[in-house]
């Protein structure tokens, strides 16, 4: 924790070479978790970073490698992804986590699970989608979730239980006022449709019992929340992105024991 806060610092150049270092090692597979990768991904969205073009290169080159290679690399950003999301989508106050726009950053979550071999993967990163929406009902960041919802196309053996469940609750309720998430989550539920059509259909007791399980999820994530405020108007302040405070403080990351060795394996 002590050398991630390196990447917090008000001077430039050490905050780059922590940022370079943690990069680096995480590509040659030295030191690799997903709370690195968190930390690593909010400098890289953050708008304060806009005009380090040194640290977005860098990170530019990062990422795509992590997500290519299968193992550790890929692993942790299957681990980082939803926890983050989760996160900016809902951040405290005065977080530096509110400031990242959330359109790219879906986009780019999405475009690197795509590498993801697992369709568990996927699926887990569109039920958080879902659950997203349900939580927060409201706000510009509605459009795009919904957009992400249609990143993937879903395939024969895709678990779609919870999918399925959350995607009934969403369409239970009449809360669409915007017009391309309305048309966006139309599409996403005919893709889905077609699947069980396919044979994926589910039995009742299927569809209630994953129902629960997503009721519970959303109900104990509203619990930890302020709500229902809607996620705030993006600052056009260019404040520090703080991202080693703010990821250390959400509480969803992997602790430091938990880092990897060289050889892909948690310690």
């Amino acid at each position: 924790a002590e050398l991630l806060t390196q990447m917090d610092s008000d001077d430039a150049e050490v905050r780059l070479a922590a940022v370079e270092g943690f990069a680096k090692l995480a590509v040659v597979g030295r030191l690799v978790n997903p709370q690195i990768v968190q930390c690593l991904l909010l400098h890289y969205f953050h708008p304060s970073t806009e005009e380090d073009i040194r640290l977005r290169q860098c990170l530019a080159v990062c990422f795509p490698t992590l997500a290519q290679r299968a193992g550790s690399g890929r692993r942790a950003i299957e681990q980082a992804a939803s926890p983050l999301l989760l996160a900016i989508l809902n951040p405290p106050e005065d977080s530096a986590l509110g400031d990242v726009a959330v359109e790219p950053f879906v986009q780019y979550l999405l475009h690197l699970l795509a590498s993801s071999e697992a369709a568990t993967v996927q699926a887990e990163f569109l039920l958080t989608l879902l659950i997203s929406m349900l939580i927060q009902p409201e706000g510009d960041h509605i459009r795009a979730l919904a957009r992400g919802l249609n990143f993937f196309k879903l395939e024969a053996g895709t678990p779609i239980a919870q999918l399925a469940a959350a995607t009934d609750l969403l369409r239970a309720n009449s809360w669409f006022t915007d017009s391309v998430a309305r048309r966006q989550f139309d599409k996403w539920d005919a893709q889905l449709e077609t699947l069980r059509a396919d044979g994926a259909n589910l039995s009742e007791a299927e569809l209630k019992e994953a129902s629960e399980l997503v009721k519970e999820e959303v109900e104990t994530r509203r619990s930890s929340l302020e709500l229902p405020s809607p996620r705030r108007t993006r600052s056009t302040r260019a404040r520090k992105p703080r991202a080693a405070a703010a990821v250390l403080e959400d509480g969803d990351s992997k602790s430091d024991g938990d880092q990897e060795s060289s050889d892909g394996s948690y310690e």
